[in-house]
């Protein structure tokens, strides 16, 4: 099983942005100039007891339905992805709808079904500014929500270990308050959680991508500036009330290693090194995920990039938005769905695929001397697993031993060619020796 990978040592920024965003530049792909040693990424055994190591998650966006029915195909649809783990959403008002009445149905279904399925949960505890409860009396409200927040882990102990504060809380339609309310609410959570279960773990909310603009674009703009400043003041107000960060990348494969990079840095000042987990990434998002002229990927090739990319980046653990949407529906975000209603569509085999082929890789390796391909290398007791591609159709050389060689596609078939005629192009391929 795939399991937790150390973090990658970066390029140390400096203490200004337009520095700061230069030295992270020039220091990741492509063009990254790592040591062999500093580009291996161990994967090691959780250290938190009955939680599945397995970096491969996705999401479900929206409220869960209410009937075990309709719940229970959710579940077997994580389940037929290969994934491991999925991230839900539970509003604060979807088990106390009156004050002090908690109904935990719907919340038990689900944890059942998960279980049955195999499914570890990350659960985001969301809805705190949407609610009605309570009132505007936030002393009240607060310990209220302390209180929900017990109940709810104290319910699940040693079934659910993760549990994340709000959903992007920079973006008004997530948040509908001053962020100082915010950290105020983290602390509140922190305490009640680690009251009932120390060895859960806390994760901060999640950053949306316009907070890593600046990475990328101008320094000096004022939306930047004015990014940077909100993502400081959480990380520094918050500092020792969260155990894990969290960023929502749906910007070019290529940006993933800057965009952790930077995050990584920004928090350590305030946190050290935490690990870094993508509860949310998709692609090709077509607002952002420029193609710069080259081959445009379509979601199924974006899958793997998207997790060896983060994974040799540091990332712990990635969930892919999301598992499904209702047929029909045409959005940006829907063209990044796994199915569509019941029918699986080319995204979902080729997460299965990669699940699949890298379920048993202990370490990884990005390999940084092969010209214009993008390689990365996943090791195991049994042999090797390469991950390979490339904007442009091209022959490839790897070290290999053996003339043979087993290529699989991202639809899953399989094709023996011989190492002399590899040759990749912009749709990924796993190869092994055969």
């Amino acid at each position: 099983m795939l399991k937790r990978c150390t973090r990658v040592v970066l390029a140390l920024l400096t203490a200004t942005v337009a520095a700061n965003c230069a030295r992270v530049r020039s220091s990741q792909p492509h063009g990254d100039e790592r040591t062999p040693e500093q580009s291996v990424a161990r994967i090691l055994t959780s250290d938190i007891t009955n939680v599945d190591p397995s970096p491969f998650g996705v999401h479900r966006d929206g409220p869960f339905p209410r009937t075990a029915a309709r719940i229970n195909r959710i579940m077997a649809q994580v389940s037929s992805s290969g994934a491991s783990w999925l991230r839900i959403n539970v509003p604060w008002e979807w088990v106390e709808r009156e004050e002090g009445v908690l109904d935990w149905n719907r919340a038990d279904l689900v944890v059942a079904a998960a279980e049955r399925n195999g499914i570890s949960l990350l659960v985001t505890i969301r809805g705190y500014t949407q609610t009605d409860l309570y009132g505007a009396n936030d002393e009240r409200k607060l310990q209220a929500y302390g209180s929900f927040v017990g109940e709810l882990v104290r319910r699940y102990l040693g079934r659910i270990r993760y549990w994340q504060i709000e959903n992007e809380v920079t973006a008004p339609q997530s948040w509908r308050a001053p962020l100082e309310e915010y950290v105020s609410l983290l602390k509140v959570a922190y305490k009640a959680i680690k009251s009932e279960d120390p060895l859960s773990q806390v994760v901060l909310t999640s950053f949306g991508s316009n907070l890593f603009e600046m990475v990328i674009g101008d320094s000096e703009s004022k939306a930047s500036r004015e990014n940077l400043v909100k993502l400081q003041m959480i990380l520094q107000q918050g500092a020792g009330h969260y155990d894990i960060l969290d960023a929502h990348l749906y910007h070019s494969v290529a940006d993933l290693g800057l965009r952790i990079a930077f995050l990584r840095e920004e928090a350590r000042p305030f946190a050290g090194d935490l690990p870094i987990w993508v509860t949310e990434t998709g692609g090709p998002d077509p607002r952002v995920d420029r193609t710069g002229g080259r081959p445009s990927d379509t979601p199924a090739d974006q899958v793997p990039k998207r997790y060896a990319s983060a994974l040799a980046a540091g990332v712990e653990r990635m969930f892919w938005h999301q598992i499904a949407v209702r047929p029909g529906r045409t959005t940006v975000w829907s063209g990044m769905a796994l199915i569509e209603g019941d029918e699986p569509r080319p995204t979902l085999a080729s997460y299965g695929v990669m699940t699949r082929m890298l379920a048993h890789a202990e370490s990884l390796e990005r390999l940084t001397d092969i010209p214009d391909v993008e390689a990365y290398r996943f090791s195991s007791v049994d042999g090797d697993v390469y991950l390979i591609w490339s904007d442009i159709p091209q022959t490839v050389s790897l070290p290999f031993a053996t003339d043979s060689l087993r290529i699989t596609r991202v639809t899953g078939q399989d094709t023996v060619v011989s190492a002399s005629a590899l040759t990749t192009g912009p749709s990924p391929l796993y190869v092994e020796e055969y």
